[in-house]
């Protein structure tokens, strides 16, 4: 018994050490193509690289699963309802309504920084000619 856990042990840490080593060699490699092909942050290619490389441990995952021989059985991307649902629920709403909560809290304890007519906003419009503007019918 000892004997399956140290080897499951040794097993579960050969799949995380491969699979970080994936992310990071992944993302790295695709972080790293901006500034060998000489584009700035902000270009529509580089945007497009950065968000590839949002996907390099969803990549990692996969690589190491088919590596490892681990198989795709135990995923877990099909949610279980049965019985969480409120918890499904909360992880939905739950950041929404914790961002709302520190806004009020920031706004309760500085009242003065709220601005209700949007002013820094409308001049900011103002100055970019954003102000004003309709779609064409």
């Amino acid at each position: 018994m000892i004997i399956i856990k140290e080897q499951l042990n040794v097993i579960t840490k050969r799949r995380l050490i491969l699979f970080v080593l994936f992310s990071i060699l992944i993302g790295w490699a695709l972080f790293l193509t901006i500034p060998m092909k000489g584009l700035t942050y902000g270009d529509s290619y580089s945007v497009t690289i950065l968000a590839v490389a949002m996907f390099a441990p969803t990549l990692a995952n996969l690589l190491t699963r088919v590596i490892t021989r681990e198989g795709f059985k135990d995923l877990y991307l099909k949610p279980n309802f049965k019985g969480n649902f409120k918890k499904y629920l909360l992880i939905y709403f739950g950041p929404s309504i914790l961002i709302f909560l520190g806004g009020v809290i920031y706004f309760v304890i500085f009242p003065g920084s709220f601005d209700g007519e949007f002013t820094q906003l409308n001049a900011i419009m103002a100055q970019n000619g954003s102000i004003g503007t309709t779609a064409k019918e």
